[in-house]
């Protein structure tokens, strides 16, 4: 038998709770046709945030979840087109249950941090779209150190030290970024990257604005969105 995580035993359950919640409501209804434009929207946007949360936007599960929003049905008495889509993603939701249940999912914690993350960045782009680099800096910043902290979780590289007086002390980013290469997570480019990204938010967070550029933080962010879609944690 497969041995949920705590994580991936909530999320199954969230989403039986959201099957049945639309199921009792549609049972509740006299006819198919009381299906009102907001009750469809309601359920709509409850299943996608579901969903994009889960599994993100580019899952074969999102895909589908947009051909439901879009596909063409044809009348049928009083039965509204709408209820029919929201029935087609009542099966893309039990779809994406079985599969956390038997385990067919990449780890549900690597898909929650890469979605946490997404927000944070995106929180980022739009301080860089307002002219506020600084601030973006920091928080991109901010972003990569974590994932870091995930990385070296994930790959059993410790986050501590024991120092010559017996001392237990947090390892900074750059020794931690150099216990990552060694472990072979990634290769030397990768590190050097980092170490200049580093530098950059660095420079952020000390209040050093004229050392960078808007420039710089627009490829620190596009740099910092790859490497952690080519380095889950």
């Amino acid at each position: 038998m497969t041995k949920f995580s705590e994580i991936e035993s909530t999320l199954a359950e969230e989403i039986s709770d959201l099957i049945s919640e639309y199921k009792t409501m549609r049972g509740e209804l006299q006819n198919r046709g009381d299906f009102k434009d907001e009750t469809y929207y309601f359920f709509l946007t409850r299943f996608e945030e579901k969903i994009v949360k889960t599994v993100g936007q580019k899952s074969v599960y999102g895909a589908n979840l947009s051909s439901a929003k879009n596909k063409q049905y044809s009348s049928q008495g009083p039965i509204p087109r709408n209820a029919f889509r929201l029935d087609a993603m009542i099966g893309i939701l039990s779809a994406l249950k079985v599969s956390i249940i038997n385990g067919e999912l990449k780890p549900i914690g690597e898909l929650l941090n890469a979605s946490l993350f997404s927000d944070f960045l995106e929180m980022a782009a739009y301080l860089l779209e307002e002219g506020y680099k600084d601030p973006a800096a920091v928080i991109i910043g901010s972003v990569l150190e974590e994932h870091i902290r995930k990385l070296c979780i994930k790959n059993s590289v410790p986050l501590d030290f024991i120092d010559p007086k017996g001392s237990t002390k947090v390892k900074k980013f750059d020794v931690l970024n150099a216990d990552l290469k060694k472990s072979g997570v990634y290769g030397v480019l990768d590190q050097q990257n980092l170490t200049a990204w580093y530098a950059l938010r660095n420079k952020a967070a000390h209040g050093h604005y004229g050392d960078y550029d808007k420039k710089q933080v627009e490829l620190l962010l596009q740099s910092v969105r790859d490497f952690i879609t080519r380095h889950p944690a």
